[in-house]
């Protein structure tokens, strides 16, 4: 219980996230430079444009998806396959903290040599979990290119609006 409330507490699953895979990242800067890079060249949006940080950007994509009712299957899909990610990312860091102690564990003589067939298996887990990782994060960022496309389409004028308006 004390190691779970400690790695919630720490945050690990994001700063794993952040030091190794950046996949949050990447989808939080696509979104920023989609929503953002079609007013960059208005005289008035753009200096206003460069002081939105990702809250900002998030709130503003985070209502349209909200407000639209065509895209609520891609918000669902979204969700799951964010889900998927920080799921895989938390299997990944929770096996090889794991697997590093068993290999010290062996390496010192506190453990049998059978010991090795578990690091085996959690070595595969790690694997597992990064393979699986990167293609949660494909999808999410496939999905939200598709939220994007269809709120830079069909939302433009609101969303000059919304820029405008969250500086």
């Amino acid at each position: 219980m004390v190691l779970g409330w400690l790695y919630y507490f720490f945050d690990f699953t994001h700063k794993i996230d952040e030091r190794t895979l950046g996949g949050m990242k990447d989808i939080h800067a696509n979104i920023t430079r989609r929503l953002t890079e079609p007013f960059c060249p208005d005289p008035v949006l753009s200096d206003k444009i460069n002081r939105l940080d990702w809250r900002a950007i998030r709130r503003i994509f985070f209502r349209f998806i909200d407000e639209t009712p065509s895209l609520k299957t891609s918000n669902d899909l979204a969700f799951l396959s964010g889900l998927a990610f920080y799921s895989f990312i938390d299997l990944a860091a929770i096996s090889c903290l794991f697997f590093v102690a068993s290999a010290a564990a062996l390496a010192t003589g506190f453990a049998a040599a059978p010991i090795r067939w578990y690091m085996m298996a959690l070595g595969a887990a790690v694997a597992v979990s990064v393979l699986g990782a990167r293609a949660a994060i494909r999808k999410h960022k496939e999905t939200s290119n598709l939220q994007l496309d269809a709120i830079l389409s069909d939302y433009q004028e609101e969303l000059r609006k919304r820029l405008n308006a969250s500086v």
